[in-house]
């Protein structure tokens, strides 16, 4: 809607930020219904505007592409923008199709509306396809479907007895296997089923004797909610035989100190960049924890570093971990937050780690946070528009993580000679100094360099259409000094038109520059850049291009008197 709202502005001229304004206005009329909105406006007007600007980017950069689209058409002499063109501007750069129908439309090209609409659905039908093919060990199968014998999974236990009620083997139930890969459902089990973020228990599945007869690969949940134990066959198995299952303790220990840890990290995301930072995704893994939540802009290196000192704090508080089984209006009550789009029911089991954290989990959890050691984040990156993500270690990992950034940091020491380690940063401050100084001596050379080369190139002046033009190859290190030929040549009346080309490395930059109203330097670049293989644009009286041809700066060069 808020980019609905844009594109109607931009209709009626307007091209800076506007709505964020109007949020005050809208609370107000609101109020009485959503108070929420006036009492938390500096942070909806913050979302809104970012929203905009970045709307803005996306409008911005598909009119360019557009464009060059519209000019690769107009140049074959054709007259309808393809429906697999206008579906990639919408699907990859979230151009708006009518946008795209209106921008060509004005420029009087046609819109094939049957081949984006084929389009669309052919992605729709691929979706569809990976859903399918993406699914869980094809858990909605009819076989397992039909699985009805009672499974119970045992929070307390990581050893225990149990009757082995279900075998399935190449996707039939069987009394018996004894080799291969087979999925199995046991009366009781201890292994964890993958859930809400926790990956499954790994272990072992022993006879009567001792023996190992199968081992735990997987464990997910059948349709009707029984655990599903994927096993590797080593002896023979059949139903109705007691088995002894036995988790890898190790590993179940490792997963559930990240698990408990990621409920620390949600609240102190809470805590320190507000409560909008709510969980949208989460992995709690052997080695690792990753977090994604919602956030409209990067977490800043001050932030990490509180929440990561206040996740660690309740680990050195060594709060007892609570967790008790109620119904979900008790657990409401209490204060638990429940996630946005997970199913819960009737009965709910509730995790409380002091007063500092209380959420709806059916997970596994240390006994206490002194457990988990240490916490270190590792990472901080967005992974779509409003959605950050963390990756975070704890114990023996964090412990390594730590190690490994001082063995990094005394090799850093030894390569600057620095005999400290305390005094690196020191070294480095002075180092930058010496590289701007440097930077700063380079740059007046290069401009000293180009003033003189400018010299000789302005003095080559030739004309058509009644317009005088300098158009050469110039040598330069970077664009910039382009940009630099450019400056020096506004200052004097040395002709109407500049264009400059210079290879640079593998690659060709052009510069075009106006002082003439008949010759617009974006349109004209977009004529030229081609030639060498590349695109371009700019306003009308400056312009750049890039491209990949350098054998072609020659034709690129005398194609300009033909298109001024």
């Amino acid at each position: 809607m808020l980019r609905r709202a844009v594109m109607h502005g931009r209709r009626l001229g307007i091209n800076e930020t506007f709505l964020y304004k109007l949020v005050p206005t809208v609370g107000k009329i609101m109020e009485s219904y959503y108070p929420e909105v006036l009492e938390k406006r500096e942070f909806i007007e913050k979302i809104v505007r970012r929203e905009e600007e970045t709307f803005a980017r996306t409008i911005d950069a598909g009119s360019n592409m557009l464009d060059q689209l519209l000019a690769d058409l107009k140049a074959a002499g054709k007259d309808t923008v393809e429906g697999k063109d206008i579906f990639k501007l919408y699907d990859t750069y979230g151009f708006p199709v009518e946008l795209t129908e209106e921008l060509a439309e004005d420029k009087g090209f046609k819109i094939d509306h049957a081949g984006f609409e084929a389009a669309m659905k052919e992605q729709q039908e691929r979706a569809r396809a990976s859903v399918v093919k993406g699914g869980s060990m094809g858990m909605q199968n009819e076989t397992l479907s039909n699985i009805t014998e009672e499974s119970v999974f045992s929070y307390e236990e990581e050893v225990l007895d149990s009757t082995l009620s279900v075998i399935i083997a190449d996707n039939e139930r069987t009394e018996a296997v004894s080799e291969g890969q087979a999925l199995l459902v046991f009366a009781k089990t201890p292994f964890y089923a993958e859930m809400g973020g926790q990956v499954a228990d790994h272990g072992v599945i022993k006879n009567d004797k001792g023996d190992i007869v199968a081992r735990v690969t997987d464990v997910q949940k059948a349709p009707n909610g029984q655990a599903l134990h994927t096993v590797e066959v080593l002896a023979s198995l059949s139903v109705g035989t007691t088995y002894t299952l036995e988790i890898d303790s190790k590993r179940r220990h490792s997963v559930i100190k990240n698990h408990t840890a990621t409920h620390l990290l949600h609240a102190a995301l809470h805590n320190v960049i507000g409560e909008h930072a709510t969980q949208a995704g989460s992995l709690n893994e052997e080695g690792f924890l990753r977090f994604d939540f919602t956030h409209f802009e990067a977490v800043t290196a001050d932030e990490l570093r509180q929440i990561e000192e206040e996740v660690n704090q309740q680990i050195w508080n060594a709060i007892p971990v609570v967790t008790v089984e109620t119904d979900i209006d008790t657990a409401k009550s209490m204060g638990a937050m429940a996630l946005f789009g997970e199913k819960y029911g009737k009965n709910v089991r509730v995790v409380t780690i002091g007063d500092y954290s209380i959420e709806l989990c059916g997970g596994t959890h240390v006994s206490n946070t002194a457990e988990i050691g240490i916490f270190k984040i590792v990472k901080e990156e967005g992974i779509g528009s409003g959605t950050r993500r963390i990756l975070a270690v704890t114990g023996k990992e964090a412990f390594e993580a730590y190690r490994q950034e001082e063995e990094d940091l005394k090799a850093i020491a030894e390569t600057l000679k620095v005999p400290q380690l305390k005094e690196v940063t020191k070294k480095v401050v002075s180092l930058q100094e010496q590289l701007h100084k440097l930077q700063k001596e380079n740059a007046e050379l290069k401009e000293k360099a180009a003033a003189a080369q400018a010299g000789d190139v302005f003095k080559d002046v030739k004309e058509a259409n009644g317009l005088r033009f300098i158009a050469s190859q110039v040598t330069v290190s970077d664009a910039g000094a382009l940009r630099t030929f450019a400056d020096n040549w506004k200052q004097k009346d040395y002709s109407d038109v500049l264009v400059l080309a210079a290879a640079i490395g593998e690659k060709v930059n052009v510069l075009v520059a106006s002082k003439s109203k008949d010759v617009h330097a974006g349109n004209l670049i977009k004529a030229l850049a081609p030639i060498v293989s590349g695109r371009g644009g700019g306003k009308p009286d400056m312009a750049m291009a890039g491209g990949s041809d350098a054998a072609k700066i020659a034709d690129l060069l005398a194609a300009v008197a033909e298109n001024l």
